[in-house]
């Protein structure tokens, strides 16, 4: 709809791999791997992400009992339950870290991860289910493992999405540099009225809260208390992201 097709660039294929950060090395993760569990055994049994007696932790996933609980559990309790703590530590925590910014034990594994669940499930194992889905994969010509062809950016960054969209906004349907303090009811006919810093004001007839939890909380004292006091108990954790260039 921007007309911005010809600025998107997407990952170089000899460039696609994934690693993760031990013993201040960067080590690849092994093929074959889905989320945090291996389906290819040659390539797991060779990586050095493991030691010895964590990789034969994680191989016991073939020959444990299936849970028979109906409730959900914790992303930590699924992955130490079936796979260890060593694989739970070395290899979930940071690929969820990396994908949900969040705490594996305070996370759904249902939620996250229903595949290797419903693995569990279905197989017993999740290392078992994944090395038949791998198995039909190749029977029918597909591939397994990351989908980097998905990933893509702009030539000139992000900012090059932000500033397509600012141009073709109507004038003066924008404004920035201005901070909400409250949303209170609406005066007139308006339903809601944002107050700002500056003491200035905005009515309207909708208001849609982008802002984080405990900044949603604070603008809703005033129109929701108990709405607000929910929003306060929400937490959340921050996303560091750095660039690495190697010539």
């Amino acid at each position: 709809s921007l007309n911005i097709s010809e600025h998107i660039i997407q990952t170089q294929p000899q460039n696609r791999r994934s690693f993760v950060s031990l013993g201040r090395k960067l080590r690849p993760l092994p093929d074959g791997l889905m989320m945090f569990a291996p389906s290819n055994l040659w390539s797991f049994a060779l990586t050095d992400i493991f030691t010895l007696s964590g990789k034969l932790r994680m191989s016991l996933d073939l020959i444990l009992p299936r849970s028979c609980a109906k409730s959900d559990e914790s992303l930590a309790t699924f992955v130490g339950r079936r796979l260890g703590q060593e694989a739970l530590h070395r290899l979930a925590e940071p690929m969820i870290g990396g994908i949900y910014g969040g705490d594996p034990s305070m996370l759904s594994a249902s939620s996250t991860v229903p595949q290797l669940v419903e693995m569990e499930r279905a197989h017993g194992s999740i290392i078992r289910g994944l090395m038949k889905a791998r198995s039909r994969q190749s029977d029918s010509g597909t591939s397994s493992g990351p989908r980097y062809g998905a990933l893509a950016s702009f030539d000139g960054g992000i900012s090059v999405l932000v500033r397509s969209i600012l141009k073709n906004l109507p004038e003066d349907c924008l404004i920035t540099g201005k901070s909400a303090r409250h949303i209170m009811p609406g005066r007139n006919a308006a339903r809601w009225t944002v107050l700002c810093e500056d003491n200035s004001s905005y009515d309207a007839d909708f208001v849609v809260l982008g802002t984080p939890a405990e900044k949603s909380a604070a603008l809703l004292t005033e129109v929701n208390f108990s709405l607000a006091s929910k929003l306060q108990k929400i937490t959340r954790s921050s996303a560091l992201i750095v660039n690495l260039l190697y010539d």
